[in-house]
Parts: structure tokens; sequence; C-alpha cells
């Protein structure tokens, strides 16, 4: 591991020192912190300073501190500011080594991919049937109705050839939470595809509901094993399958005001005319404040209200390391989705796509939060104890 670079997370760490070789000079001594729950233990002390620490977790760099080399116990703080570019590639690094983190996004991909479609073509139908209907019965108006009709038609089919091909249960699929997800995307083939057709206005809505609703679990159980990995934990499936409720509880009370906030926003702005780019503005504010809620969730087990001050503090304490980060992952993500869209055209190339989409995916999330902990976590000032020097 080169100097300057650390694996453990950024709070207080107590130990004792123990003599080890100097090796090739720029390591004078180690230390072992068995009470530490992250497992960090020191791996080189260089001249007058703390040169590298390590743990089984992730990578942040540190700043040199000096160490009273005349008392046995010590203490001292670890202080760490991950740039943008480390904080990716530490998430990568993470998945790579825990190839298993994919494996929900992998799962639920592989699902839709196989399984039954859920189609909305029928009400579509119906709605375009109704606007026909209306257009027919309409008195004559400076436009003739023969061209009304037309534009209707080119929408009606526009509407059947995107929505009504659209698998409904795509919608398991959280991608705005950093759920990576990319076979709900292939449109319904009628000739090779089991479909289970919507027929009615209300059984729309309610299956909507129910699939955001079950989607929204499967990503809370991808999350919080992200969580836990973040943490320097190994996967621990009873505690998660105990937090994963709470996770969902807590994602619902911000996830329901925060949508019927941004669709309050969205017709604020059809009806604001040319003065909607400031209600664009404003939404687009609100979504980078709160960004890091899930994190906040899953990662450091805060409820609704405070996870949401978390996020908002975070933000605004590393505004543009938040922006570039976001902006970053968006956008390797969308340019990655469309090397994915062209290798789905054959079967092979669409297990590619699922599994690449899933690592590369995981990755930018597994970054999201390990730059959460990197900038969230404070450590305290060290208090002078009896036996103890504070560095």
């Amino acid at each position: 591991m080169a100097p300057g670079s650390v694996m453990a997370s950024p709070h207080r760490i107590t130990g004792k020192l123990e003599p080890a070789s100097a090796g090739n000079g720029t390591c004078a001594s180690a230390a072992a912190f068995p009470g530490d729950p992250s497992g960090v233990s020191l791996a080189a002390l260089g001249h007058g300073g703390l040169t590298c620490l390590s743990n089984s977790a992730m990578a942040f760099p540190i700043r040199p501190v000096v160490i009273g080399l005349g008392q046995q116990a010590i203490r001292w703080e670890v202080a760490v500011a991950l740039r943008v570019i480390d904080t990716l590639t530490a998430g990568f690094s993470a998945v790579t080594r825990k190839l298993w983190l994919a494996t929900v996004p992998i799962a639920l991909d592989i699902f839709l991919w196989v399984g039954p479609k859920l189609s909305v073509a029928p009400v579509i139908d119906q709605v375009v049937s109704s606007f026909r209907r209306a257009v027919a019965a309409a008195p004559p108006m400076g436009v003739p109705n023969n061209d009304l009709s037309q534009v209707l038609e080119m929408a009606g089919e526009e509407l059947q050839n995107t929505i009504g091909r659209t698998n409904l249960l795509s919608l398991l699929g959280w991608g705005r939470l950093g759920m990576p997800g990319i076979a709900g995307i292939r449109p319904i083939d009628p000739a090779v595809d089991r479909i289970v057709e919507i027929s009615r206005y209300g059984q729309m809505f309610l299956a909507q509901i129910v699939i955001l609703a079950v989607g929204l679990l499967i990503a809370c159980v991808f999350l919080g094993m992200l969580g836990q990995a973040a943490r320097g934990e190994s996967l621990d499936l009873g505690k998660l399958s105990k937090n994963v409720p709470l996770y969902w509880l807590r994602m619902m009370a911000i996830l329901v005001p925060l949508g019927i906030a941004l669709m309050f926003i969205v017709l604020s702005g059809f009806m604001l005319g040319p003065f909607a780019f400031l209600v664009w503005a404003i939404m687009l504010w609100m979504l980078i404040y709160v960004s890091f809620f899930p994190q906040g969730i899953t990662l450091a087990n805060e409820g609704p209200r405070v996870a949401l001050w978390r996020s908002l503090a975070l933000v605004r304490s590393s505004f543009w390391p938040c922006v570039g980060l976001i902006v970053l992952t968006n956008v390797i993500g969308a340019g990655m989705s469309l090397v994915w869209r062209l290798l789905m055209a054959s079967p092979a190339g669409t297990v590619v796509a699922i599994v690449g989409n899933a690592y590369v995916g995981t990755g930018l999330t597994m970054a999201l939060f390990i730059f959460y902990r990197n900038r969230t976590e404070q450590v305290p000032e060290p208090l002078e104890q009896e036996g103890e020097r504070p560095l």
C-alpha cells in the first residue's frame, strides 16, 4: 500500500504501540487495535508521521500526525477526504472484492428478461378510443376534425409502441435509489413473451402501487447489503432480514411526500409557461440536496428526519464534490446503458449486458456509500486520560 493511504473508517482509534522492523526505513513501528470494531491496524509509522493505515474495508487518504513515542498508550484522529475519482475507484474495488453485492440486480434483471410481462396495452387502447369519440362528437373548429383525427392516430400509435409495449414490472427497479437494472427497457415482444394484460384503469393504478412497493423492498435489500459492506462487515442475512422492513418504512416516509412535492412542482412548471425553468431549477436543487438519504437510512441506520438532515448537511459542506460525484455517476451510467442496449440484440449479449450493468451500477452506488461515510463521520476531539497522550 502506498504511503498516504488508509484502509479504515474515519473515527477515533486507540491502541498499544508495539515494536516492528523498519524495513526500508520508512516504517519504524506497528500497532494492533483489537478493540476497534472496524478491525483497523497501524501498518507504518514514518519519520514523525503516520503514513499507512489499513483494514479490510476501503482505502482513505490521511494527514500525517506526530506520534509521541515516549508513551506506550497512544490515541490519535484520522482525518480523511477522498476525491471524487478516488471514491469511484474505491467503489469499484469494493465490488470487485465482493462480487456477491451485484447478485440482487442480476436476479431482478433475469426475472424481468425471462419472466412474464405485464402489459397495459388494453388500457392505452381505451384511452385512444375515448379521444377518438371526443373528436368525432366535437363541433367543427378552426382546424378540420380530419386533421385532428390523423394527429390522434399518430399519437395513439406512438403510445402503443412505447407505453403499450412496456413491461409494467420494470417499475420493480428503483434506479433513482441506485438499484441498477437494464432488462426492464426491453419492449414486449408478443411473439416470444408471456404477456399478462391489464384492461382497467383501476387495475393499472393498483398494480403500479404494488409493484413500486415490492420494488422498494428489493432495493432496500440491495442497499442494505451495500451498507454492510461499506461498514466493513461481512454479509449477515439474519441481520439484514431484520433491518430491511425498517429501511422500507423509513424510505416510504421520505419518498411519498417527496413524490407528491415533485408532482406539484412539475404541474406548477407547466402552468408558469416561460418561467417554468425556475421551477425545474428548484426541483433539481432539491433533488441534489436529498440525494444521500438512502445512504443515511441503510448505512448509518438513521431515521427519515435525521437522514434528510444529514444529506442536506453533507451537500452543504461538500457541495461541488457532491455535484461532481452525482454528475459522474449519472453520466457513466447513462453512457454504459447505451452499450448495454446494443448488446441486448441477442440472448448472449443480453446476459453480458445484465452482468456488466449490474457490476458497473453496483460499483457506482457503492461509491456513493463510501463518499457518504467518508464525508459525514466526524472524528471527536481527543480527550486526555490517565496513561494516554493526545496526538
